[in-house]
């Protein structure tokens, strides 16, 4: 039997789960926003009492790896690693843009032979991944600037039979030139997802070396300058 605390803070959403083997024992979540600093330890010991364990039972430590918000990604490693040293347990990273693909996956009836996974960046950027109907990545995740020339032209001819997706809305337009399937999803991310993943890596003692792993941040950290009050 393996247990195992997965964590999600790369989007507004802050969530974690414990599951045993593929099954989701608790899942918390947050969605009030970015409050990822304070809320996922917060979320990791109400997980722990409603799930009725103790934390040195644990198999291993899943988080999500990114891409996604610069900060979201520092806490949640932090969180993950910070655990992993104190109760001497494996760390487990898993892709954010595969757990899309498995949730488009798990919520749709349709079929593709690649699934190109989008989550919005900053302004006319955006992170993409493509995945074959395996969960194998074909195409690394990857830093995209739509106001660029070229990259819709190498998305459509290396990937014939491709969906699509991702919270995209407002950049429809620009992808429906890449696949006739464009599916502008809205649904929160949900460390749910992440659990499959995370199981099976387990199952192959896929860990991650505490020491010299960090978050796939993709881009450089961006800080908005703040508006002065006149």
């Amino acid at each position: 039997m393996s247990l195992i605390l997965s964590i999600d803070t790369t989007t507004d959403v802050c969530s974690v789960a414990i599951s045993e083997e593929a099954n989701v024992i608790v899942l918390k979540e947050d969605l009030e926003g970015r409050n990822h600093g304070s809320m996922t330890t917060v979320l990791v010991e109400q997980a722990f009492r409603e799930a009725g364990i103790n934390k040195n039972d644990l198999s291993a430590i899943a988080v999500s790896s990114g891409p996604g918000s610069y900060t979201g990604l520092r806490i949640g490693f932090s969180v993950a690693k910070g655990l992993c040293y104190a109760l001497d347990t494996p760390l487990i990273v898993v892709d954010t843009l595969l757990a899309e693909v498995i949730k488009y996956k798990s919520n749709t009836q349709k079929s593709f032979q690649y699934y190109c996974s989008v989550i919005e960046a900053r302004e006319q950027e955006v992170f993409v991944g493509v995945y074959d109907n395996e969960d194998v990545c074909v195409l690394s995740p990857a830093l995209i600037d739509l106001s660029q020339s070229g990259w819709a032209i190498d998305l459509s001819n290396n990937f014939a039979d491709m969906v699509v997706f991702g919270n995209i809305e407002k950049y429809k337009n620009a992808f429906a030139g890449v696949s006739n399937s464009v599916d502008c999803i809205f649904s929160p991310n949900s460390v749910r997802y992440l659990v499959p993943i995370a199981n099976k890596k387990m199952q192959n003692k896929d860990f991650e070396n505490l020491a010299y792993s960090k978050p796939s941040y993709l881009k450089d950290f961006f800080v908005h300058q703040a508006k002065v009050s006149k």
